[in-house]
């Protein structure tokens, strides 16, 4: 943005989201067709199963709510963050460019963790110590102050802390998700988590933006930093934490729904 002007930045970010489309477009790989069912079911009966498997499995809604907390308060945070490095630090286009790609390296050194990890013999605890670590991450957010070369390294150390963290915490819960619930109900599952998970997000966004107006910028930062931070409390007080293994699929629960 710095070099080539808005509009021409927001045109090559543009044209990166044609060449992911066009990327899809060449993916050959075979859909199976779904199993034939004795009769079909209602949209809403569909739903009301998703959201019951959810309910019922203290593994699958504990990790919904604190995915959900770890949303809708970086939501908050998200709302007044550019304003925030912009008026408050006063940093440039480009060294804000800088703060917002540090998480992304981070992140691919959790995609390298996840596959050992996932196998790990104390999974339950690598899953809120991850997530414990990807919301406090947001705390150094509202403490950066002073010039850019003050500022700038501790914002990078909270995009790398936060970035690969809750990397790490999103790719070993939705293994764990997936490895516990029977492969007919996964679309079911997969929706309904997606649903209370994401549907918080605008909620978040709302309140930040709120919040930016009533309280400040920084303040407004502490707040969504705060709830980030709590999120792993929805884990450590469920049988999440005492997982040693991913566990085997819900069988029982399974035929429970079909019944």
């Amino acid at each position: 943005m710095q070099l080539l002007t808005a509009p021409l930045a927001l045109l090559v970010d543009t044209l990166s989201f044609v060449v992911s489309a066009l990327s899809l477009v060449a993916i050959r790989a075979p859909e199976p067709a779904p199993p034939a069912r004795d009769e079909r079911r209602s949209l809403r009966d569909e739903i009301g199963e998703g959201l019951r498997l959810i309910l019922s499995t203290p593994l699958l809604w504990a990790n919904a709510a604190c995915r959900a907390t770890l949303v809708s308060s970086g939501s908050i945070v998200f709302a007044v963050y550019l304003l925030y490095l912009n008026r408050a630090l006063g940093l440039a286009p480009a060294a804000i460019g800088a703060v917002l790609a540090a998480g992304g390296p981070s992140s691919l050194l959790a995609g390298a963790l996840a596959g050992r990890l996932a196998r790990s013999t104390r999974l339950g605890r690598v899953l809120v110590v991850a997530a414990a670590l990807a919301g406090a991450g947001n705390l150094l957010l509202p403490l950066a102050s002073g010039p850019p070369r003050v500022a700038v390294p501790l914002l990078i150390a909270a995009g790398w802390v936060s970035g690969c963290c809750g990397t790490l915490y999103d790719l070993l819960q939705v293994s764990l998700r997936q490895a516990i619930t029977p492969t007919r109900l996964l679309g079911r599952m997969t929706t309904t988590a997606r649903f209370i998970i994401l549907g918080t997000t605008p909620l978040g966004a709302l309140g930040g933006g709120l919040l930016g107006d009533a309280l400040g910028l920084r303040a407004t930062l502490l707040v969504g930093a705060a709830g980030s931070s709590l999120a792993f409390l929805w884990l450590l007080c469920s049988p999440v934490r005492k997982l040693d293994t991913m566990p085997a699929p819900l069988v029982e629960e399974a035929a429970a729904l079909d019944g």
